[in-house]
């Protein structure tokens, strides 16, 4: 079997997935639409075919920041260009991993065609892909006037994606946290996990206590991650006296973060977040690096994750996030005995090659059922990267102005409620 692996690399996922079914025997390959700015993975040698559509889809990025009017032109050329890719791709692959919910080609015909051959697709969605709009501060933040109609054009758009790409896939991944839009039962993102290069470290050891505490935050997008509250916060604590070194990384490669990180004694790595442990955190815990979470699903997560799934990192309620910082600064012992279990957590259950076995089973067709989950049990209305306040102002703009079908959730009534209930308490 050979295994394609793309068209978007989001954080190394890619790159890791590609090494461990390597580790594990299984031929597979990353095939991105663009190169990733954070170079990850530089050692791999591209295929010219795909070179030549991944210089195309930089001038696309490059014409959609600057607003061109070229812009229509290059992405009618580089998606043109993707059936060239795809013809190839079918000609050498059994299987593809289609991170981002990105497929080769925007064609519709693509998954049929990838089915009728007898090949095997998987979507493996990471979030803001699936998120509803209306709860996504990545696409709507506060700092921005709410624009209703361009909110509910975007929810139609991934609803349609979703229930697409569900019906024509073999499997989809997600999150039960972003996973709202789904009519099918899917695969529980948290049951895979994130493929994590580890790094051998006797964890065991207690390592000496330095000071100042050395705290890294690496936000990819300052204000989705909730970075001013984070640089408010460590100044609280600063101003008590307490010694802290507030190391923070922006749009640098992956080898700089990684430098950063086997420095650091902790991270913070958002606000807002609705998973416990994403890229940031876990390529901390695989350096026995504990991190700070917050995110309004932690006070329900063991109701959509597994005790055995869970990955270990100190996950607290946004307003909780100070004191948590704090404690994670004095308190040295347990900072070390939360670096100890994320290590150990990572080591078992997201390394790499893990990871990459259980996507085997996917594509063999050894799938257990405790990892499937119905979406029909989905409540969680919070979104991510989102302050409550905005995200319940945004809910109840698309309710008042085009009514709850609006949400695009209409087969979950249980959801459709809860949300209708979160949009109307925004003025409170």
């Amino acid at each position: 079997m050979k295994v394609l692996i793309g068209t978007a690399e989001i954080s190394g996922i890619g790159a890791n997935l590609r090494a461990g079914f390597e580790e594990i025997g299984v031929a597979a390959e990353t095939v991105f639409s663009t190169p990733h700015p954070f170079r990850y993975a530089r050692d791999r040698e591209t295929p010219i075919i795909v070179r030549g559509w991944q210089r195309i889809g930089i001038y696309v990025a490059t014409m959609r920041r600057k607003q061109s009017w070229a812009l229509p032109l290059l992405s009618r050329l580089h998606q043109g260009y993707g059936l060239l890719v795809l013809l190839w791709a079918l000609s050498r692959y059994d299987a593809c991993i289609f991170l981002f919910g990105k497929p080769i080609t925007n064609f519709r015909i693509e998954p049929l065609v990838w089915r009728w051959l007898g090949k095997k697709i998987i979507f493996v969605y990471v979030g803001s892909d699936t998120r509803p709009p209306y709860v996504s501060g990545a696409l709507f933040p506060p700092s921005q006037p709410i624009d209703s109609m361009k909110m509910l054009h975007l929810t139609q758009q991934v609803k349609k994606r979703v229930a697409f790409q569900e019906r024509y896939s073999d499997f989809c991944i997600n999150s039960p946290f972003s996973a709202q839009f789904h009519s099918r039962p899917f695969i529980n993102w948290f049951s895979l996990g994130i493929p994590c290069a580890v790094t051998p470290i006797d964890v065991r050891e207690l390592p000496d206590v330095r000071r100042p505490v050395r705290i890294m935050h690496a936000p990819s997008r300052p204000e989705a991650k909730g970075s001013q509250l984070i640089r408010k916060i460590i100044a609280n604590i600063q101003s008590k006296d307490i010694e802290i070194e507030y190391v923070e990384i922006l749009n640098q490669p992956n080898s700089v973060v990684l430098a950063e990180l086997k420095r650091c004694d902790f991270v913070v790595d958002q606000t807002y977040s609705d998973t416990p442990m994403a890229v940031f955190a876990a390529e901390a815990a695989a350096l026995g690096k504990p991190a700070v979470v917050g995110g309004y699903a932690a006070g329900v997560l063991s109701t959509y994750v597994s005790r055995d799934d869970m990955p270990p990192s100190m996950f607290v309620h946004p307003d909780d996030l100070e004191s948590a910082i704090h404690k994670m600064v004095v308190d040295a012992e347990f900072r070390q005995e939360m670096g100890r279990r994320a290590y150990d957590f990572i080591a078992r259950r997201w390394s790499r090659d893990v990871v990459a076995g259980r996507y085997l089973r996917l594509l063999s067709g050894d799938v257990p059922n405790s990892w499937w989950y119905d979406p029909a049990d989905i409540r969680y209305v919070h979104g991510a990267a989102i302050p409550e306040k905005h995200a319940r102002r945004l809910v109840a703009t698309m309710v008042e102005n085009y009514g709850p079908s609006s949400l695009q959730i209409s087969e979950n009534e249980g959801l459709v409620k809860a949300f209708v209930r979160f949009g109307k308490s925004a003025d409170e």
